[in-house]
């Protein structure tokens, strides 16, 4: 899995993502604090919670994309804490808890999903978006990374704040907002 994605990122060039727009559209009401962001790839997300006041804690599975957001970082004048291992890991390094955890563009396998709440802080957020099926059928995405409706509506010692399917730029998300109780 890593080779794959550390393929990837190296093909990309200098070319950077755009910030996924459910987290554009809701960091307003998130303040600011320490934001773990997971499967962060080259880091989209990352760069932009940094650029509004978020002390960030990156973490993938490809080194290649954590360089580039490092580079990518620095460009910007930013410090951003990455680390480099698979999230599917029994055991992970010791990573602080945070006010703010963030998923995008990644379907987090179940045993991960349960695993999330003892890393918020109280009254902590968990933000998830991600293609839903719709994303499969109409573009066809890989069916097995796309999130089914409502697939991720529970988890315990989270109270679901919002959550919605939308059509953003072209492209069939789900988007999930939690706050640890």
């Amino acid at each position: 899995m890593r080779e794959k994605w550390n393929s990837r990122y190296l093909a990309k060039g200098d070319r950077r993502r755009k910030v996924p727009g459910y987290i554009k559209e809701q960091s307003d009401q998130w303040g600011a604090g320490k934001a773990l962001d997971l499967g962060a790839g080259d880091g989209a997300a990352s760069l932009f919670l940094a650029a509004n006041g978020w002390a960030v804690t990156a973490v993938d599975i490809a080194d290649q994309g954590l360089k580039r957001l490092s580079l990518f970082a620095a460009e910007d004048g930013l410090e951003i804490s990455t680390y480099c291992f698979d999230l599917d890991a029994k055991e992970w390094p010791d990573l602080g808890s945070f006010d703010l955890i963030v998923i995008s563009h990644f379907k987090p396998e179940h045993s991960l999903w349960h695993r999330l709440p003892a890393l918020l802080n109280k009254e902590g957020r968990l933000v998830l978006t991600s293609f839903n099926l719709e994303h499969h059928r109409n573009k066809g995405f890989s069916e097995r990374f796309c999130l089914a409706p409502e697939e991720f509506a529970q988890c315990d010692g989270l109270q679901l704040v919002e959550y919605k399917s939308i059509i953003r730029d072209g492209d069939f998300m789900d988007d999930y907002c939690f706050q640890k109780l």
